[in-house]
């Protein structure tokens, strides 16, 4: 016969003292550590954006045309296209949730007006006839391009994607801003420290060119 002692139901069930003293301890160290709970930055980052949300009554698009191919090819050959911007209710600039476009040109110290994408006229012809002599023009479309590829990342990565910097003062969140003719220079760059997405304009045989041109664009 086997006098090995087997546990009883009422052992199994009685709390083990000594794991439950360790198990505070370790609780306790934890607790006591500064490093306890740490937020990766990049959802700390995450938090600090507020894109535009879209009411049951908004339009699901904007509609704008752009520039695909350099303004002197024909319309035929696929130069101008419509594309569909998520909407976002903006005002003159245009301004929205996470963009700003601010027309300043800071080799002149001049600045053109605002294009204001929701003029009801502006908004049925989907966006303002495309032309390279047209401040408003400009305007529209580098909004229109980068708002799409903001939205293409936000798709991509599941997740609202966000700035490397921090909001400028009198923002409550930050914006990055777009100046469609910055400066005159055969260049355009984006601006970490400014949070800007700079576009040069050039002078080529006489006329005056102004347009998109390859970028650093970064997000976080």
């Amino acid at each position: 016969m086997d006098n090995t002692t087997k546990p009883t139901l009422h052992d199994t069930l009685k709390p083990d003292v000594a794991s439950r003293s360790e198990s505070h301890k370790v609780q306790g160290d934890l607790a006591a550590s500064a490093n306890y709970f740490v937020v990766d930055p990049v959802f700390l980052a995450t938090a600090s954006v507020q894109p535009y949300q879209r009411a049951h009554h908004d339009p699901i698009f904007r509609p704008l045309r752009i520039y695909t191919l350099d303004p002197t090819a024909s319309r035929l050959d696929g130069a101008v296209a419509t594309i569909n911007v998520p909407f976002e209710q903006l005002s003159s600039g245009p301004v929205g949730s996470i963009l700003e476009v601010v027309d300043w040109d800071q080799t002149t110290g001049q600045s053109n007006e605002p294009v204001d994408l929701d003029n009801p006229r502006i908004l049925m012809e989907s966006g303002r006839v495309p032309s390279p002599s047209d401040p408003m023009f400009r305007q529209q479309m580098v909004y229109a391009v980068c708002a799409s590829t903001y939205y293409a990342f936000r798709r991509a990565l599941g997740r609202d994607p966000c700035w490397g910097f921090r909001a400028k003062p009198g923002q409550a969140y930050p914006k990055l801003r777009i100046r469609p003719q910055a400066f005159c220079d055969r260049n355009a760059y984006y601006d970490p420290s400014a949070g800007e997405l700079k576009f040069g304009y050039f002078s080529a045989d006489g006329c005056m060119f102004r347009g998109i041109v390859s970028t650093d664009f970064r997000g976080s």
